[in-house]
């Protein structure tokens, strides 16, 4: 056991120092930037106040932001990790000590799932920071008066008039904690990305090219999209975003957070 928590604390700080945070911070800081602009939009034409941790739960549920940033940055990460291993005599190194090769693929799982902890919290932290900066938003823990609003809301002119509102998350109920939501959701997320890490980390098991994993995930992205584009109603049986993005709104009978959302609403759509 000893041995498997040196090797384990190695590759997390192996990942730790990697040049690559800086690629990371900037797609986190772009999704970001990108989200409290669409919070900004949504509300501009209404009395409601979002919140700071609003541009948060707006960008885990847009798939542009989730999946062809955040996820990215992630896998161009930790994707060469087993490449890296190879290719400096480290695996040769490491695998004696931790005597299986089972305990060699734990370590790398649980270096990936620290990783995926520190992007979400980055993310999550720059979500908060465009908020408070760029919208002037409160850092309340308190659901905002958007997170919480229905589908329509009196313009903010006072005319009486209802105007539609763009919903980019499930609303919450009045009074809900939303830090502690989007703690979950963060939580979700991280489960998600070390799928995704682990997945793309095996490919190079049989192909063993740096390369391989972001052009993986980029390819993968871009399937999508085409699927998207030419045949409707793609979005509700797309692994990515089933997977990626963590809450989901059907314009009615929204439940609440759910820690396997995700998997449970594409089960539904399919069935």
């Amino acid at each position: 056991m000893r041995a498997f928590l040196q090797v384990a604390a190695e590759e997390t700080l192996r990942l730790g120092l990697s040049r690559r945070w800086v690629l990371v911070g900037l797609l986190c800081a772009i999704s970001a930037y990108l989200a409290a602009g669409d919070v900004g939009l949504a509300v501009q034409h209404t009395a409601l106040e979002p919140s700071a941790w609003d541009v948060h739960a707006a960008a885990v549920n847009q798939f542009v932001y989730i999946g062809y940033l955040v996820v990215v940055a992630y896998v161009a990460l930790v994707g060469d990790t087993l490449v890296d291993d190879r290719e400096n005599g480290m695996a040769w190194v490491i695998l004696p000590r931790l005597g299986s090769r089972f305990r060699w693929w734990a370590a790398k799982i649980v270096s990936l799932l620290l990783a995926a902890m520190a992007v979400q919290l980055l993310f999550l932290v720059f979500c908060l920071l465009s908020g408070a900066l760029k919208g002037g938003w409160s850092l309340s823990s308190t659901a905002s008066a958007y997170a919480t609003v229905a589908t329509e809301a009196a313009d903010a002119g006072g005319v009486g008039e209802a105007v539609p509102l763009m919903l980019l998350f499930a609303p919450l109920g009045p009074g809900s904690n939303m830090a502690w939501h989007e703690i979950v959701v963060c939580l979700y997320e991280v489960l998600a990305f070390t799928a995704v890490g682990t997945f793309l980390v095996a490919i190079t098991v049989r192909f063993s090219k740096a390369f391989i994993p972001v052009t993986a995930a980029l390819l993968g992205l871009v399937a999508d999209w085409a699927l998207g584009h030419f045949f409707d109603g793609w979005w509700r049986f797309s692994p990515g975003r089933r997977l990626l993005e963590s809450i989901h709104y059907s314009g009615e009978g929204y439940s609440g957070l759910s820690w396997s959302s995700s998997l449970v609403y594409w089960g539904e759509s399919c069935s």
